[in-house]
């Protein structure tokens, strides 16, 4: 496994649904060329509109008592771009950056993020301990 630079930071409780495996395409007002590993870094701030989706989709069950926020919670591998792939996490209107391989940090690495894609302000020793022993979750349905 490549060793992830870049990070993307994503709002909770999205970012815990990457990671988890549920949520396989990231909404973007813009597309990008970025192609391999991806650090994902959760917001300080949350969405309420994902946990509004968590509801209806009945996810919210799973959801852990304590987001982490504020710091790098794991990776994920963006493999295509489009505004046409078929998924219930693909909203209409956005480009969807396809997520394949997402693995969840045991715990988060605290950091500031930033729009776009970044290189975290923590140690590449800190990053691939992390991600040695992360959780690997298999794509799965909610």
């Amino acid at each position: 496994m490549s060793q992830p630079s870049k990070a993307i930071t994503i709002r909770q409780p999205w970012a815990w649904a990457i990671v988890a495996g549920y949520k396989d395409v990231e909404n973007r007002s813009r597309r990008t060329n970025f192609r391999g590993p991806l650090l994902v870094h959760a917001a300080v701030d949350l969405d309420p509109r994902g946990f509004e989706f968590l509801w209806e989709s009945g996810l919210y069950k799973k959801l852990p008592a304590d987001l982490p926020r504020g710091g790098l919670v794991g990776t994920v591998d963006v493999v295509d771009c489009t505004k046409a792939y078929d998924s219930d996490w693909a909203f209409p209107g956005s480009w969807h950056w396809v997520l394949r391989r997402p693995r969840e940090f045991k715990g988060i690495l605290h950091c500031r993020g930033h729009l776009g894609l970044f290189e975290p302000e923590v140690s590449a020793r800190s990053i691939a301990g992390a991600v040695r022993y992360s959780i690997s979750h298999r794509q799965r349905l909610g």
